[in-house]
């Protein structure tokens, strides 16, 4: 299945969005002693998700996940398209030129009106950046039934691969520490 929004549609197709999608909404939980009212003694907080998941719902023992339930063993994998203008890194970088002076409105307010100006004395001497860059996200689903994809496709300098590692999902190229 492979995901694109050329027409810059309101659908949010970065990472935690996708994932939601495919697993279902995160939420945390924290065991609460009613007697209390505070956490309860001994049961650790845990990440949980909705079960509506569309690929595979979570297997939970003891409020911990321990597998996964396939819902559709035939699918391999989940890869989202994405393009972004040369332009809006552009901007991105004018506007980090102007820090505001302190964590006012006023001074976030100033800082982006002088860097506003910035943007539009720029573009009006050409110098505002053409085209744009594409980069994949990939998002493994492991079928039992699917195909394995290559390791050596989608993997360009921008593009992004999450996946089963260390007994759990993430990120697994680039290197979540880079």
């Amino acid at each position: 299945m492979v995901l694109a929004n050329p027409l810059n549609a309101d659908v949010m197709l970065d990472a935690h969005h996708v994932q939601a999608a495919m697993w279902g909404n995160p939420g945390y939980v924290i065991p609460i002693d009613t007697a209390t009212g505070g956490p309860a003694e001994g049961q650790e907080a845990y990440w949980k998700l909705e079960d509506y998941g569309a690929f595979a719902s979570p297997v939970m023992e003891d409020g911990q996940i321990v597998g996964w339930q396939n819902r559709h063993p035939h699918v391999t994998a989940v890869v989202v398209v994405h393009e972004r203008p040369h332009s809006a890194d552009w901007r991105e970088e004018m506007m980090r030129r102007h820090p505001a002076a302190d964590s006012s409105f006023e001074a976030a307010t100033d800082a982006a009106l002088k860097a506003i100006q910035d943007i539009n004395e720029a573009i009006a001497r050409g110098e505002e950046p053409e085209g744009s860059y594409r980069w994949a996200s990939v998002y493994e689903v492991n079928g039992e039934e699917s195909v394995p994809l290559p390791a050596d496709w989608f993997d360009g300098p921008r593009d992004e691969r999450f996946g089963y590692a260390d007994g759990g999902y993430g990120r697994l190229s680039p290197d979540p520490s880079e």
